[in-house]
């Protein structure tokens, strides 16, 4: 009816034109009260689709949704997400097949490539914040196997430096704790022996003087030892 009016207007039959116009606007009037209950639920069901993981359905409901009242902001918001929803599904899914294979880095980008295209994403967020933590203990693991190498190594400052990153990356651990004790009993145990070493030397040349002091040495590390108070003595 509208379309003939216009052809009655092109034709220069305004009278005609006006007729059809007016005809169809009081067909429309029935529909302008449910613009409004009709939009709610537009809306409402495409963000059902859109928690469902239904892209498809999501995008259609959206756009109706759109053009039911165009400027909503929660309704084109929701299209901008609809459209990127089967993107950030499907990295989303790349993410949990590489957390699965133990593919760490690869499982962190997928996701955050997730949250890229949608900040919002709930299961990108928490799959991303589960392989942070996950990175972050198996970098804990790391130092401290380090640490427990360098120290059977015998090399104390690197196996220092490695649990002190330990409890950087775990402050709420014992473990860095007590490795850097052993390194601390290791430590003073070698220097013990190097300086039983020293003062034995020192005995056999008849160093005495010398040999009183590495003694004394020793027993201000550890006032305990008996074979350094027999041998001061």
């Amino acid at each position: 009816i509208y379309a003939e009016g216009d052809q009655a207007y092109v034709d220069k039959n305004y009278r005609l034109a006006g007729e059809k116009y007016r005809e169809a606007s009081q067909m429309l009037e029935p529909f302008f009260d449910r613009i409004e209950s009709v939009f709610e639920e537009t809306l409402a069901a495409a963000q059902e689709a859109f928690e469902a993981g239904d892209p498809s359905e999501a995008v259609r409901l959206f756009d109706l949704a759109v053009a039911i009242t165009p400027g909503h902001r929660e309704a084109e918001a929701g299209l901008v997400r609809a459209r990127n929803l089967e993107s950030v599904l499907s990295l989303v899914e790349q993410g949990n097949r590489y957390e699965a294979d133990l593919e760490l880095d690869a499982a962190k980008l997928a996701f955050e490539n997730a949250l890229t295209l949608d900040p919002l994403w709930d299961p990108a967020a928490r799959g991303l914040e589960r392989i942070k933590g996950a990175i972050k203990n198996l970098s804990f693991e790391q130092r401290m196997t380090e640490g427990f190498d360098a120290l059977y190594a015998a090399d104390f400052e690197s196996a220092r430096a490695a649990f002190n990153a330990a409890r950087i990356l775990n402050p709420s651990s014992r473990e860095p704790a007590d490795g850097l004790l052993q390194v601390d009993q290791e430590v003073r145990l070698a220097d013990i022996r190097r300086l039983e070493n020293e003062a034995n030397s020192l005995i056999q040349a008849e160093q005495w003087e010398s040999s009183i002091i590495v003694y004394e040495d020793i027993l201000d590390i550890d006032a305990d030892l008996q074979f350094a108070q027999e041998g001061l003595a």
